[in-house]
C-alpha cells in the first residue's frame, strides 16, 4: 500500500543529478566572475552587479539542466456526489387530495407555504427529546445487562455502573426538557407533561440507586438484575409517551388545518391542486438545493426517460437527461425550465395512465454501467413504490450497495390508497366465428367506494352494446361478465368502462379494453391418427360440430385394410397447405418420415398453419425425438441415460395418475375455462386424474407451459410457441377426455375450442386467390407490423416473381410497401410496415397484376398500448420501498425526512490529496527571467560604455 504523500512544497530533479550540476554551477561562477573580473573592476560597485548579472545567466542555464519540478501537495475537502432518480411514472401525477390535514400542513411550512409561526411545534420538540431519551435508555439497558457478564466473568462491574449511571442522567434530563415542552403544549400537552416529568423522577432514582450497589458479587446481581426490569420498564414508558406526544402533534396541526385562517386554506389548497411529482421537485429543491446550505452535489435522473431500457427508446425522442453533470456545481437540483416539458407533456402521462409501467429496476443498472468511473456516494431513488415490470429492484439495490453505493428511498405519494374506481383489465375470447357468443369480464378494483352506484359500460368503438347499474357492497375486486354475439367480421375493439364518481381520485383508469377477432371463412381441418381413440374422437366430434369446420378424418390403421397405400399426410405441400389445422395423434415413426416433417414444418412455418400435436404411449413424441417434428414442438424431451429411450420405441408409461395445474404465470385464454382467475386456478387440479402423460416434457425457451403436472417433476402436459408464421400446440397426454367426468362440455370441449380459436388466429385468411395475414392482430403504437401474402394464379398455382403491395390505411401517415418473396416457401411474401400509430388500422393487400384486376384481400389490426397496472394500485408502497433501501444498504424515509437524509449524506464528504506540478526548466517564466538578466546587463553595459 503505497504511503500518503507528504503535504506542502518540494523540489524535485527530472534531469541531470544534483551532485553534478551544483558543483559545475559553482565552478562556472567562479569561472565567470575571474574572467570579467579585470574588464569591470574599474567601476568599483557597479562593474561588481555585473560580473554578478552574467555569473546569474550562466548559473540559471547550468541549473536548467537539472530540469527542476515544483510540486505543491495540498489535501481538498470534496462535498459527496449523490445521484438523485426521480420516479416519473404516470402514478406520481396522482393529487392526494385525501392525505391528513396534519401531513398537508408540516408539508406546506416545510415548501414555505405557510409560515412556521402558525404551527405550534412543542409536542414535536418533545417527541424528539422523548425519542432520544427512549434511545438512550436502550444504551443504558445494554450497559446494564453487560454489567452483569463482566460481574459475572471477573467479579467487577464499576466501570459498567458508572456509564449506565451517566446514561441515566441524560435520560433524566432529556425527559425534563421534554416535560417542559409538553407543559405549554395545547390541548393535553399539560397531562402529558405531568407524566414526563414522573420519568424523569423514576430516572433520577434510577440513578441514585445506581450508586449504592452492593459490593458482593451474589447481592450485586440480584441488585442490578431488579434494576433492568426497572430500565426495561423506564423504557416502554418513555416509548409510550413519545408516541402520545407525536399523536398531541398530529392533533395540534389538525385543529390548525381546520381552523379555517385564510392563509392556512390557501396552503392547503395549494397541497390538493399540486401533484405527487411537482411536490417531490420543489421538496427536493429546498431539501438538496443551493439554498439549503449542505455540501452536496447533486446529479437528478428521470428514470422513465434518462435511465430507461434500450428496447422503449427511440431515435427521435428529445432528450431529458440530468441537468447537473456528474462533475458539476455543488449542491445543484436541475430547475423546473431546465427539462423544457411541453405544455402538454403532462397530460400526455395522466391521459394513459396504465399504458406504461414503472420500471425501477432497470434505471439502477443503467445507472452503474453510467457512472462506472465515477464514485458516487448515494443513490436516492425517489418514487412511491409501485414497481410493475422488469427485473428485481431489490437485486438492482444490492448490486450498487456492492460496488459501495447505498441506496436510499425516499416515499412519495400517500400511504391509504385513494378513494378511486378502477377497470383493471378486459378480458375473455381471443377469437371466435362470426355468430357465436364472445365473452369477456371486466374486473374492476374498488377502494372507498363501499355502498357507492355507478354505470359499468360495453361498448364497442363508438357504439354502446350494454350498460349495467353496479352497487359497491365492498372495497375491493368485482368481476364482471359480458355474454353477446359476434356479428361484425374482423377485430373488434370492446372497451369497458366506470361512468366517473364525483368524488373520484383518478378517472383515466377507468376503462380497459380489449380486442376479439371474429372469423367469417370456414376452416379445413384434417385429424390424423393410427385409430378413433377416446381422445381422438371428442377432439373430432368437437370440431365437427362446429359450423365453420370442414372436418377430414384419417384414421390409418382402419382405412389400410380398404387402402394398403394409405398416406398420413398429403404427399403434396399444395393440398397440405390447404388446411387450415392439422392434428396429428399417436403416429408410429414410420408413418412420418423426415420428408414428409420438412413439409409439415414448411406447412407451419411459412403458411401459416395451425399444428396440434396429442400424445400417446406407442410413439408421439417419444419417437420423434430428433428430425423437424422434433424442432416443431414446443417441448424438448430429456432422454434419461440408462433407459430404453432409443428413437422408435414405445413411450414412457408411468403407471401412478397425474393432477395437472396452471403452469406458474399462465394466463392464456386457452385455459381460462372458469372466469373468475382464482376459482380457475382451483379448477384444474380438482379434475380427474390422467392415468398417463409423456415424461420427461419441458418447455423450450420461448415456449410457453399452460398445464403442467402437480407433482415435484412438473412436466410440461399443455405448452404452445409460435412457429414462423404458424402455431402449434402440445398435449401430452391422450387422457383428458376424462375431464368431461360429471361436467361433460364444460371443461375438455371449451379448453380445446379456445385452443383452436387462439391457433387461427393469426392464420391467412382472403379468396383462393390471395389470402393474406399478419404477425399480430394487437400491437403497441410506434411497432412495426410483418404482413405475409400468398398469391395463387387461376389454376391454384404458386405466383412466383409478382409485385405485391401492402397498404394502410392511416390518414395521418399512410404507407405502401412491397412484399418480398420468401426464398423456398412456395410463393409466400413478407413485408414489414413501420412504426404505426394509436387506432385500428385497416391493410389492404394486392397484387399489381391483371389477372389478379379486383382481387383485395383487407385486413384489420389495432395498435393500443398494452394494460399495464400502473393506475390499478394508487397508494404508495412503503413495504417495497423498505425494502429496496434494506437491499441497498441504505435507509427509508418520508418525503418530509428529505433535508435530514440529505444532511446526514452531505456529511459523508471525503478529502482528496491534490498534486500540483510547476515545470520550472521549460516554462516561459525561466526563460525571461534569463532574458532579463541578459537585457539588464547589456544596459548597465551601455551605460558604462563597455562594448
Amino acid at each position: 500500500m503505497n504511503a500518503a504523500p507528504a503535504m506542502g512544497l518540494k523540489l524535485i530533479l527530472t534531469g541531470y543529478a544534483a551532485w553534478l550540476i551544483v558543483p559545475l554551477a559553482v565552478l562556472l561562477a567562479l569561472l565567470i566572475a575571474r574572467l570579467y573580473l579585470r574588464e569591470t573592476l574599474a567601476f568599483g560597485k557597479r562593474g561588481f552587479w555585473l560580473r554578478m548579472l552574467r555569473v546569474g545567466v550562466v548559473v540559471t542555464l547550468t541549473l536548467l539542466l537539472s530540469q527542476p519540478i515544483i510540486q505543491r501537495v495540498t489535501a481538498k475537502t470534496e462535498p459527496p456526489v449523490v445521484v438523485v432518480l426521480r420516479d416519473r411514472s404516470a402514478s406520481m401525477f396522482v393529487h392526494d387530495k385525501h392525505e391528513p390535514a396534519e401531513k398537508k400542513i408540516r408539508t406546506a411550512i416545510m415548501l414555505g407555504w405557510l409560515d412556521a409561526g402558525l404551527r405550534d411545534v412543542k409536542a414535536s420538540q418533545a417527541a424528539s427529546e422523548l425519542n432520544a431519551a427512549q434511545n438512550t435508555a436502550e444504551v443504558t439497558l445494554g450497559g446494564v445487562r453487560q454489567a452483569l457478564q463482566q460481574l459475572q466473568e471477573s467479579g467487577a462491574s464499576a466501570d459498567r455502573v458508572s456509564e449506565v449511571k451517566r446514561n441515566l442522567g441524560t435520560v433524566s434530563a432529556a425527559v425534563q426538557r421534554a416535560g417542559g415542552f409538553l407543559a405549554s403544549a395545547p390541548l393535553d400537552g399539560p397531562q402529558l407533561g405531568t407524566l414526563a416529568t414522573k420519568c424523569a423522577e423514576t430516572a433520577q432514582c434510577l440513578q441514585k440507586d445506581f450508586g449504592d450497589t452492593p459490593t458482593g458479587a451474589s447481592d450485586a446481581r440480584r441488585y442490578l438484575l431488579d434494576k433492568s426490569q426497572s430500565v426495561k420498564m423506564l423504557k416502554q414508558d418513555l416509548t409510550k409517551l413519545a408516541v402520545s406526544a407525536q399523536q398531541l402533534q398530529d392533533r395540534v396541526d389538525r385543529a390548525l388545518a381546520e381552523s379555517g385562517k385564510p392563509a392556512v386554506k390557501a396552503a392547503l389548497d395549494r397541497f390538493d391542486k399540486t401533484d405527487r411529482f411537482t411536490l417531490l421537485k420543489q421538496v427536493l429543491e429546498k431539501a438538496a438545493g443551493p439554498s439549503s446550505g449542505e455540501q452536496c452535489r447533486v446529479v437528478a435522473y428521470d428514470i422513465d426517460t434518462d435511465l430507461r431500457s434500450p428496447d422503449r427508446e427511440h431515435p427521435d425522442d428529445e432528450k431529458t437527461a440530468a441537468t447537473v453533470p456528474a462533475r458539476g456545481r455543488k449542491g445543484a437540483l436541475p430547475p423546473d425550465d431546465a427539462k423544457a416539458e411541453k405544455p402538454d407533456e403532462r397530460s400526455a402521462f395522466t391521459s394513459d395512465l396504465r399504458n406504461s409501467d414503472t420500471d425501477l429496476a432497470t434505471p439502477l443498472l443503467r445507472l452503474a454501467e453510467r457512472h462506472a468511473q465515477d464514485t458516487i456516494a448515494a443513490v436516492v431513488l425517489c418514487s412511491d413504490g409501485r414497481h410493475t415490470t422488469g427485473p428485481s429492484p431489490e437485486d438492482a439495490a444490492r448490486a450498487m450497495a456492492a460496488r459501495g453505493t447505498p441506496v436510499h428511498t425516499l416515499g412519495v405519494g400517500s400511504i391509504e390508497p385513494p378513494p378511486d374506481i378502477c377497470v383493471a383489465r378486459l378480458d375473455g375470447t381471443l377469437s371466435v366465428f362470426l355468430e357465436e357468443t364472445i365473452r369477456l369480464t371486466a374486473h374492476i378494483k374498488t377502494v372507498g367506494c363501499k355502498g357507492k352506484k355507478c354505470d359499468l359500460v360495453l361498448s364497442r368503438g363508438e357504439k354502446e352494446l350494454q350498460r349495467r347499474a353496479i352497487t359497491i357492497s365492498q372495497d375491493g375486486w368485482l368481476h364482471q361478465p359480458f355474454d353477446l354475439t359476434a356479428d361484425l367480421a374482423g377485430p373488434n375493439a370492446f372497451t369497458a368502462s366506470i361512468v366517473p364518481l364525483p368524488d373520484e381520485t383518478l378517472t383515466t383508469n377507468n376503462s380497459a379494453s380489449a380486442v376479439v377477432d371474429v372469423a367469417n371463412d370456414k376452416l379445413k381441418v384434417l385429424v390424423v391418427d393410427e385409430m378413433p381413440r377416446w381422445e381422438m374422437r371428442y377432439v373430432a366430434s368437437m370440431l365437427r360440430r362446429e359450423r365453420k369446420m370442414n372436418l377430414t378424418e384419417r384414421w390409418l390403421t382402419t382405412t389400410e385394410v380398404l387402402n394398403p397405400r394409405a398416406k398420413a399426410l398429403p404427399d403434396e405441400q399444395k393440398s397440405l397447405e390447404e388446411y387450415d389445422i392439422i392434428v396429428l395423434g399417436d403416429l408410429a415413426a414410420e408413418r412420418l418420415d423426415d420428408a414428409t416433417q420438412k413439409r409439415l414444418a414448411k406447412y407451419v412455418a411459412d403458411a401459416g398453419g395451425f399444428l396440434v400435436v396429442i400424445a400417446g404411449p406407442r410413439a408421439m413424441p417419444r419417437a420423434y425425438a430428433t428430425g423437424p417434428l422434433a424442432d416443431l414442438l414446443p417441448i424438448r424431451q430429456q432422454m434419461p441415460l440408462g433407459v430404453g429411450a432409443t428413437i422408435g420405441l414405445p413411450g414412457s408409461i408411468e403407471p401412478a395418475a397425474t393432477r395437472v395445474k396452471l403452469a406458474e404465470g399462465s394466463h392464456s385464454e386457452i385455459v381460462r375455462v372458469l372466469r373468475d382467475p382464482a376459482l380457475n386456478e382451483q379448477l384444474w387440479p380438482a379434475l380427474p386424474e390422467l392415468p398417463w402423460i409423456a415424461r420427461p416434457a419441458f418447455a423450450k425457451p420461448g415456449a410457453t407451459t399452460l398445464l403442467c403436472a402437480d407433482d415435484a417433476r412438473k412436466d410440461a402436459v399443455v405448452a404452445i410457441h409460435n412457429y414462423g408464421a404458424g402455431r402449434v400446440l402440445y398435449c401430452g397426454s391422450d387422457n383428458t377426455w376424462r375431464w368431461r367426468y360429471k361436467v361433460g362440455d364444460r371443461v375438455h370441449t371449451v379448453f380445446w375450442a379456445q385452443a383452436v380459436r387462439w391457433g387461427v388466429s393469426n392464420r391467412l385468411a382472403g379468396s383462393e386467390r390471395l389470402k393474406a395475414g399478419v404477425d399480430r392482430r394487437e400491437i403497441r403504437p410506434g411497432d412495426n407490423l410483418e404482413v405475409i401474402a400468398r398469391p395463387r394464379d387461376k389454376e391454384g398455382h404458386a405466383v412466383t416473381g409478382a409485385t405485391v403491395i401492402a397498404e394502410l390505411g392511416d390518414r395521418s401517415r399512410p404507407q405502401r410497401v412491397q412484399l418480398q418473396p420468401v426464398a423456398d416457401s412456395g410463393g409466400l411474401y413478407r413485408g414489414t410496415l413501420q412504426n404505426l400509430g394509436a387506432g385500428v388500422h385497416s391493410v389492404a393487400v394486392t397484387v399489381s397484376s391483371p389477372d389478379f384486376e379486383g382481387i383485395v384481400t383487407e385486413l384489420q389490426v389495432i395498435a393500443r398500448e398494452l394494460t399495464g397496472q400502473e393506475g390499478v394500485e394508487l397508494s404508495r408502497d412503503a413495504s417495497r420501498l423498505t425494502t429496496i433501501a434494506g437491499a441497498g444498504s441504505g435507509r427509508y424515509a418520508d418525503l418530509l425526512d428529505a433535508p435530514q437524509l440529505f444532511k446526514d449524506l452531505a456529511g459523508q464528504s471525503r478529502q482528496r490529496t491534490v498534486e500540483d506540478t510547476f515545470e520550472m526548466w521549460s516554462s516561459y517564466y525561466a526563460l525571461i527571467f534569463v532574458v532579463l538578466l541578459l537585457v539588464t546587463e547589456w544596459l548597465l553595459r551601455k551605460r558604462l560604455g563597455l562594448v
